[in-house]
């Protein structure tokens, strides 16, 4: 993170006690409250069986902070949804599962790109074009965090029937193209999200920490898991845990205004 994020983190510390009064950031199109937030999203992946497979998957941000409202547009005015990828396994045992690499990129669907529709889509790959024909919002790449991005535990793993719980950390990623991503550049949001808020394992720090829950709700596209396509089934869910501010330009405005603000404290004071 450079020095003048750094300084602008600094000034958003000092609003921390009052970020619940400020009013939420339209970023892309997605009202997001500054300070801590959590997006809970629905998660669909492929079962993963041995080393150097790949866990690739899909899904949609369905609260952010408790509401469904976060569209800038109006409840149900757009969808915030995600793809992932490049999640390769590291070690497997029927009780535990971890993975190096991975990337996620999130995007805004409004108006006709608003079509994510698991249950009532004909295959995964029409989910997939639906979570993908949005504006790109966000691209992440798992951090390292001790030999491991990704770990799960449970039961039944590696047989396709698995069940338990998993967690990584993520990093924004300004290029889009790390771990295998090929989203590319462009994303919204990144700026807001470059945080460095989320300790590791290292004594460093990460944007994002998210934990997920799989094996544990029912599978839309039951037909290609029987034949063998396996995108779509494994369904979850996940959290997304993370440090939201505003762009280092507006930061720096503020800043201005408490230098000033203090100055001006400081005059009346020698009076």
């Amino acid at each position: 993170m450079n020095k003048s994020l750094f300084k602008s983190l600094v000034v958003a510390g000092a609003f921390a006690a009052s970020a619940n009064a400020q009013a939420a950031m339209n970023l892309g199109g997605i009202l997001i409250d500054p300070g801590f937030h959590i997006e809970v999203a629905s998660l669909f992946e492929n079962p993963v069986f041995l080393v150097g497979q790949t866990l690739t998957g899909y899904g949609e941000v369905t609260q952010i902070n408790a509401s469904a409202a976060f569209c800038a547009g109006g409840l149900g005015t757009c969808e915030l949804t995600y793809r992932f990828g490049g999640y390769t396994v590291s070690a497997i045992s029927p009780t535990a599962v971890s993975f190096t690499g991975g990337w996620v990129n999130f995007y805004v669907g409004t108006g006709v790109t608003n079509d994510f529709n698991p249950y009532g889509s004909a295959s995964s790959a029409a989910d997939i074009t639906a979570v993908t024909n949005g504006v790109l919002w966000l691209t992440l790449m798992g951090h390292d965090n001790g030999g491991f991005t990704l770990a799960g535990t449970g039961s039944n793993i590696g047989t396709g029937n698995d069940i338990g719980f998993g967690g990584g950390l993520l990093d924004v990623d300004f290029t889009g193209l790390a771990n295998g991503n090929a989203a590319g550049a462009g994303a919204t949001a990144g700026i807001n999200f470059d945080t460095n808020s989320q300790p590791d394992l290292l004594a460093g720090f990460a944007d994002f920490q998210f934990t997920s829950t799989f094996g544990t709700g029912v599978v839309p596209h039951a037909a290609e898991c029987a034949g063998g396509t396996l995108t779509s089934c494994l369904p979850g869910a996940a959290t997304l845990r993370g440090v939201a501010i505003p762009e280092p330009a507006s930061l720096a405005l503020i800043g201005a205004g408490l230098l000033v603000g203090g100055a001006v404290s400081r005059r009346r004071k020698q009076k």
